[in-house]
């Protein structure tokens, strides 16, 4: 952490920008800060991450999305609505969620009550995990670049799969931080107030 001498602004030593205590610094991003071709690996990767998402992607489109009947958009629900009849944002007719029919007023649903008992669709990040495991396999070929560090020991990529950012190498075994890209040897690493690193994230929360 660094500190300017014409101001209170507090930044980051790594990358440069406002001090951000728990999160993870953007210098540890290997899909931002690195030049991805010139990495060991990446291209093949992104290789075989394009198979994956596409498979990703029309399973995405045939269970989380609906065709509209007239002009043939295929349409997310918001996720946690509550309600299933939506309005097409491109030809503003409106639609059933839950079969895809047409539903102008509140007659269709009088006439097939079950339709307003279907949940709302998962996001994609969402699915893209589940899809992942359900289709591709836990070890399958997708792996989201947003979310690996390279070990500071041997420098192989590594993925998060969970919560947790103590992450054991593939490569070497080392284990090491996800947040800030330190090597540890126990989790006394995440205790103590002076610790800018937190034990559990979500992973979205770190980016």
């Amino acid at each position: 952490m660094g500190k300017c001498h014409h101001c209170e602004f507090m930044f980051c030593l790594g990358c440069n920008e406002r001090y951000h205590p728990f999160k993870r610094c953007k210098r540890h991003r290997i899909d931002d800060y690195e030049q991805l071709a010139e990495i060991e690996g990446i291209p093949d990767i992104m290789e075989r991450n394009k198979k994956a998402e596409e498979v990703l992607s029309n399973l995405y489109i045939k269970y989380c999305t609906r065709e509209c009947p007239n002009c043939r958009r295929y349409i997310q629900m918001i996720k946690d609505s509550p309600c299933t009849h939506i309005q097409c944002p491109k030809c503003f007719k409106y639609l059933c969620y839950a079969c895809g029919a047409e539903a102008k007023g509140q007659k269709h649903f009088k006439e097939r009550p079950q339709c307003l008992n279907v949940g709302a669709s998962i996001l994609p990040e969402e699915l893209t995990l589940e899809m992942k495991e359900k289709n591709i396999g836990q070890n399958g070929d997708y792996i989201n670049l947003k979310f690996c560090a390279r070990c500071p020991n041997c420098r192989e990529i590594n993925e998060k799969k969970s919560k947790v950012n103590a992450l054991d190498c593939k490569g070497c075994s080392q284990t090491f931080c996800y947040i800030c890209n330190q090597s540890i040897s126990s989790l006394d690493h995440y205790k103590g107030a002076k610790s800018t690193c937190h034990l559990e994230s979500e992973h979205w929360c770190d980016l």
